[in-house]
């Protein structure tokens, strides 16, 4: 048996307590018996689409070798719920394919945690572009889409 639990005939109570003190270790259970899922701008949903209001690209130079480089965001209003959040670019020269007021496909990276060591003023960066005007991220930058064909 072990495993440090009671075992027998009445212990059934005592199990209880402890599965119920239990359930509330994991992050994901306690917030949602928290309600603090509301608080996430995609209500629950994997994915979200939005406008881009502005493109900000930043030089990372004083953090040393490995971080080194250029992170490039943009700053997308969701259309869901009228909330502003930043998002990356993936790839190389994925910002070149984004201009303002284009419509974007936004999806959450690492269950809402923080992308690597980017932080702004406007928050931290938890989602990531996936399409650009129903043309997927990669499919532009292989050159499979043009980027005006969906004008």
């Amino acid at each position: 048996m072990g495993k440090n639990k009671p075992n027998g005939l009445f212990t059934a109570r005592k199990l209880v307590n402890i599965r119920r003190k239990n359930s509330w270790k994991p992050k994901l259970s306690k917030k949602k018996r928290t309600h603090t899922y509301h608080s996430d701008p995609f209500l629950k949903s994997g994915t979200a689409s939005g406008i881009v209001i502005s493109k900000i690209a930043r030089l990372r130079k004083d953090r040393g070798r490995p971080n080194y480089g250029s992170h490039c965001l943009v700053l997308v209003q969701l259309k869901k719920v009228d909330k502003k959040v930043l998002a990356k670019v993936p790839y190389d020269g994925g910002l070149n394919y984004i201009d303002e007021n284009d419509e974007v496909l936004l999806c959450k990276v690492r269950k809402g945690k923080n992308i690597g060591d980017i932080d702004s003023k406007h928050g931290s960066v938890k989602y990531k572009v996936v399409k650009v005007n129903n043309h997927s991220m990669i499919g532009l930058i292989r050159g499979k889409f043009d980027r005006r064909s969906s004008f």
